[in-house]
């Protein structure tokens, strides 16, 4: 996640990491970045606004499949 996106790793190469918006299907987004040593730089823009609600929600689902895992399968 940059900037509100959401990224899916596209390939590796050295040290370097190439990324691409994971509505590069769905929406047909050209959105991509890469990191190199953890810097990222964005090397094209998205067609879409970013995605907030999404990332919260996968913010909200990652901490409740931890709070399962604590609480051994019981909430």
């Amino acid at each position: 996640m940059h900037n509100g996106y959401i990224y899916t790793r596209d390939r590796i190469c050295k040290d370097k990491d190439f990324w691409r918006c994971c509505e590069s299907h769905r929406l047909k987004c050209r959105g991509r970045c890469k990191t190199v040593y953890g810097l990222v730089t964005v090397t094209a823009d998205h067609n879409h606004v970013p995605e907030a609600e999404k990332i919260r929600l996968k913010a909200f689902m990652a901490d409740w499949r931890e709070q399962l895992a604590i609480r051994g399968g019981r909430l």
